[in-house]
């Protein structure tokens, strides 16, 4: 990970150089150009942190069954997934009878269900999300109430 770093830094270093001494270019533009770089590099670091984590995937596999999505496709195509990563997810959901697979009609077709068990999950996950958001909403509530209250006490 350093390399993703280190090296596009000491490339558009060396490329400074390089034009300043070769075409007389400003130190201007060499700084403009190595900001450019870095702030392509912390773009790229933001992107990573963006990943979701397995917990996030269970629940949006939940979703997306509780919404209709019962086919492999649609719900590769629901939680934005590559089917052998989800595979390994839906395996690892039915093995902890969050979810169940059945056969429909020729056996290769297979779909899968929440369960009792996966629906108790999703139902306490929302809960939890809205008392988080409940929690953050009264939060700044209470840090916008504490302002006011200090600049009330300021002016007397």
């Amino acid at each position: 990970m350093i390399e993703f770093i280190v090296i596009p830094f000491l490339i558009s270093f060396i490329v400074g150089i390089i034009a300043i001494k070769k075409f007389g270019l400003s130190d201007d533009l060499f700084l403009e150009s190595f900001y450019l770089i870095k702030n392509i590099e912390e773009t790229r670091e933001n992107i990573s942190s963006l990943k979701r984590s397995k917990f996030e995937i269970y629940i949006d596999v939940l979703f997306a069954l509780s919404d209709g999505s019962h086919k492999l496709k649609s719900i590769m195509d629901s939680v934005n997934l590559p089917l052998k990563s989800l595979q390994q997810i839906l395996n690892t959901m039915i093995s902890v009878e969050l979810i169940r697979k059945e056969k429909k009609g020729d056996k290769s077709q297979e779909e899968y269900y929440i369960t009792e068990k996966g629906e108790q999950t999703l139902k306490y996950f929302i809960r939890a999300k809205n008392f988080d958001d409940d929690f953050d909403s009264k939060k700044a509530q209470i840090h916008k109430n504490e302002e006011i209250t200090g600049k009330i006490e300021e002016k007397f």
